[in-house]
């Protein structure tokens, strides 16, 4: 099942929705806004509320991905975020590659936020919902597209199993250290440590990166 936060905005609400609707999917709303629930109804969903609203977002933010991915439906979780745009095949070739042995990820094409680093490309198709070159996008996708894995990569989107994420204890609550909290749970924790964190070269995702932070 596809798990995605979702906490302030209608528009990328939508904008994903739309994407991953005729898949088995759930939304976590964290610490989401009237708008946001209002817009939820009749969408598969479930309302995290944070014990510590003042604390810094992004332990928030780990919290509500643990509470997804502990409540979930569903044998096998994929995360995703809200800000994506997904290309041909891309849950088809993820999945191939993934068994109790991996944790495989999609390689990212970032808008160019921030740089591009672990396999990932910059490649810039617009930086909101509101005004992405979805064909562009799709061009570009069909020119690197080659079906082969590479070691490590990004966190995200990425595919477990939901018996192991529960035994894992989930993700860290924010940074370790200078360790990010998602490298920390790959590297570091002490189920997925064991496993082999690999980019999938054809499971291909547009990333805006914060879309919904920056509105």
């Amino acid at each position: 099942m596809i798990v995605c936060l979702i906490y302030k905005s209608v528009g990328y609400l939508n904008f994903i929705y739309e994407q991953i609707k005729d898949y088995s999917y759930m939304f976590v709303a964290n610490d989401a806004t009237p708008e946001v629930l209002e817009a939820l109804k009749g969408k598969n969903h479930i309302i995290y509320n944070d014990p510590k609203p003042e604390a810094y977002y992004l332990e928030r933010v780990y919290r509500a991905w643990n509470f997804g991915g502990f409540n979930v439906d569903s044998d096998i979780i994929i995360f995703v975020n809200s800000d994506m745009w997904f290309g041909p095949n891309w849950i088809d070739n993820l999945l191939k590659h993934f068994d109790r042995n991996t944790i495989p990820v999609s390689r990212c094409i970032e808008a160019g936020k921030y740089k591009a680093i672990n396999h990932a490309i910059t490649k810039y198709f617009g930086n909101s919902w509101t005004n992405l070159n979805t064909n562009g996008i799709l061009n570009y996708m069909n020119k690197i597209s080659e079906d082969k894995i590479l070691p490590n990569g990004y966190f995200m989107p990425c595919v477990f199993y939901k018996d192991d994420f529960i035994k894992s204890g989930g993700y860290p609550e924010g940074n370790v250290g200078k360790i990010s909290g998602d490298k920390y749970f790959f590297y570091n924790n002490l189920i997925m440590k064991e496993k082999k964190h690999i980019t999938v070269c054809n499971s291909l995702v547009y990333h805006i990166w914060e879309g919904e932070m920056d509105g």
